[in-house]
C-alpha cells in the first residue's frame, strides 16, 4: 500500500486536470487508511500507542470535560494534585483507596501485619500501650517457662520462684546418697577421718556436696586429695536418698582409715556446740569441702578431724553426694 504522503501527492490537483476513476480509488485508499489504520479510529478505539510529541504539554480532558472512567492495567504519574484529583473508588488487583492511604500513614479502619491486627482503639494511640501488653506477655511466657522445669521450682505469694538445688532433682532420679557416722568419746589429741572413693571403672562421677563434721568441743580439719589408703577402714552405711529406689551408690565411704601421702587441699577448724549454719557454710560446728567437689573414677577425698578440746568430746561426720554417668 503507497504511503500516505505519496497518496496526497498523487491526489494533487492541477487546473483543468480530470478527476477519473485512479483519482477516486486513490482518494479512497487515503481515507481508509486514515479512519481504520490511524492510532484514533472514528469510533474511538485506538490502535497504537498514543505519544505526545512534546512532553508534559497537552492534557487529557479538563476540569468541565471529565472522562466519566478510566480503565488500565498500569498507570505512571509523576505527580497527583490532590486538588484535581480525588481518590472516591480506586479498585485493581493490587491497589485500591486503603493502599494508597496507606503510603501517607492514614489508616480509616484496622491495620494488620501478617494477619494479625496492630493497632488498639485509642486516639491517640500511645506507645505505653504496645510497651505494657508486650511486657506482660513475656512475664507470662518466661514464668511458664519456668513452672515447666523439672523438678518444678517453689512459686511465692509475691510471684519469686525458688529453684529446686540440683542434688533434690538427683534424689528423685535415685542417685542422691548420704553415710553417717558417730564418734562417742574421742579421745584430746585423738583423730578420726571419713574417705570418700570413686573406685576405678565405675562409669560414675562422684559429686560430693556436703562434707559435715560436728562435735561437741573444738578440733582441727584437714582436707586431703588423692591418699594412699594402707588399711581401709570401718564401711559406713550408705543411704539412697530416694527410699523408693534400688540403685546402689557405686562411691565407698569408710571411717578411720590408715593412709599416706595426698595432696593437702583444705585446712579449717571447728569450735564445737550447736549447728547453726546453712548447709555448705562453715559456721559454729559445722565443716564442709567446698560449693562441690567431683571426684572421677580412680580418686578419692579423706576429712580428718583432730580433737583440740583439752577433753573427750563426741563427733559426728556425713557426707553427701550424688553419682552421674559419665557420657
Amino acid at each position: 500500500m503507497p504511503y500516505l504522503d505519496e497518496l496526497r501527492e498523487r491526489l494533487r490537483l492541477e487546473a483543468f486536470d480530470i478527476i477519473d476513476e485512479i483519482w477516486y480509488n486513490d482518494l479512497v485508499t487515503y481515507l481508509e487508511a486514515i479512519e481504520k489504520e490511524g492510532a484514533v479510529d472514528y469510533v474511538g478505539y485506538v490502535h497504537s500507542d498514543l505519544i505526545p510529541d512534546k512532553d508534559a504539554l497537552y492534557n487529557i480532558g479538563i476540569q468541565n470535560l471529565r472522562f466519566r472512567s478510566v480503565n488500565a492495567v498500569y498507570g505512571y504519574f509523576y505527580r497527583v494534585d490532590s486538588d484535581l484529583i480525588f481518590f472516591h473508588n480506586i479498585f485493581g488487583d493490587e491497589a485500591n483507596i486503603d493502599r494508597i492511604n496507606s503510603d501517607w500513614g492514614y489508616f480509616s479502619n484496622n491495620v494488620y501485619v501478617q494477619g494479625k491486627r496492630v493497632l488498639k482503639d485509642e486516639d491517640p494511640i500511645y506507645i505505653s500501650a504496645f510497651y505494657d501488653y508486650a511486657k506482660s506477655q513475656l512475664e507470662d511466657a518466661v514464668l511458664n517457662a519456668i513452672l515447666r522445669w523439672s523438678p518444678p521450682p517453689l512459686l511465692m505469694n509475691d510471684r519469686a520462684v525458688v529453684t529446686a538445688l540440683r542434688i533434690e532433682e538427683r534424689i528423685e532420679d535415685g542417685k542422691g546418697f548420704r553415710a553417717s557416722f558417730r564418734y562417742d568419746g574421742l579421745a584430746d589429741g585423738a583423730t578420726t577421718n571419713i574417705l570418700i572413693q570413686n573406685p576405678d571403672g565405675s562409669g560414675v562421677e562422684v559429686h560430693v556436696i556436703l562434707v559435715e563434721v560436728v562435735t561437741g568441743g573444738s578440733g582441727a580439719i584437714d582436707v586431703y586429695k588423692d591418699v594412699e589408703v594402707t588399711t581401709l577402714g570401718s564401711e559406713i552405711p550408705k543411704v539412697n536418698l530416694n527410699f523408693g529406689s534400688d540403685r546402689i551408690p557405686n562411691a565407698v565411704v569408710t571411717r578411720d582409715n590408715s593412709y599416706t601421702g595426698g595432696e593437702l587441699i583444705g585446712q579449717t577448724m571447728v569450735f564445737g556446740g550447736t549447728v547453726g549454719g546453712k548447709g555448705g557454710v562453715a559456721v559454729g560446728g559445722l565443716m564442709d569441702v567446698g560449693e562441690k567437689v567431683i571426684i572421677p573414677p580412680g580418686h578419692n577425698i579423706l576429712v580428718v578431724f583432730e580433737n583440740r578440746a583439752g577433753t573427750d568430746v563426741d563427733v559426728a561426720m556425713r557426707v553427701l553426694w550424688f553419682e552421674d554417668e559419665i557420657t
